[in-house]
């Protein structure tokens, strides 16, 4: 079996960090719109919002849930506060196509945290994280990436990232110990694992079994030790 060199391992290692924190700031973005609704009469619509990444950054349409109508739509200042202008009219096909990928793996595991990828016209790609049971601990797995149909309305492919479930307790999500985990399913640290670095601010340690890697991941910082 030929090995991987070191500037594949690199590049690898890049597109974990790139993805990673595009799943970051999805996230994010989302759960700041989540907030900014709450405090307003749009929360008894039950909304679906959808998230995404735009040309003057993240964006979130806050549709009705039947995705027939557009009820506001949510910018971000640059100190990351969430700006609520409301909207009454159709939706655009994207923002629709997203709503429909959201209610899609809402149905798929209502207890998990959804996040939709900026779709392409060929295909929808979008991560289920499962969510602790209790409040500061850091699910490292079993999260899934899954893709869907253009119209998000169909699951065609569902992959876990993780070969079994572990949860690490914490408080407030910092937990009392370094973390050292081994990765199975690559030779790279994968996306999910920038992800909970960022979300949780914590550094990892990720030991890659097939080549036996060490690496370093704190935040967008990866390394190769």
């Amino acid at each position: 079996m030929l090995e991987t060199s070191e500037a594949e391992l690199r590049a690898g290692a890049a597109r974990a960090v790139a993805l990673g924190s595009l799943l970051f700031h999805l996230d994010l973005a989302a759960a700041l719109a989540e907030q900014a609704v709450a405090a307003t009469p749009l929360a008894a619509e039950l909304p679906v919002l959808a998230v995404d990444l735009g040309p003057r950054g993240y964006e979130v349409d806050v549709l009705s849930a039947d995705l027939a109508r557009d009820l506001a739509r949510i910018s971000f200042a640059a100190d990351g506060r969430a700006m609520l202008e409301l909207s009454h009219g159709a939706p655009t096909a994207r923002a629709r196509r997203i709503g429909d990928a959201v209610r899609t793996l809402g149905r798929l595991d209502p207890q998990a945290r959804a996040v939709v990828l900026p779709p392409h016209e060929d295909g929808i790609e979008a991560y289920l994280f499962v969510q602790p049971d209790d409040v500061g601990d850091i699910v490292v797995g079993v999260h899934h990436r899954l893709r869907l149909s253009a119209d998000g309305r169909t699951v065609l492919a569902q992959t876990p990232l993780s070969r079994a479930p572990l949860v690490i307790p914490g408080a407030n999500g910092t937990p009392a110990f370094d973390i050292v985990l081994t990765h199975m399913l690559g030779d790279t640290p994968s996306e999910v694992h920038v992800y909970l670095s960022l979300k949780h601010a914590v550094a990892l340690d990720i030991i890659t079994a097939s080549n036996e890697e060490h690496w370093q991941i704190d935040g967008e910082r990866i390394s190769l030790l």
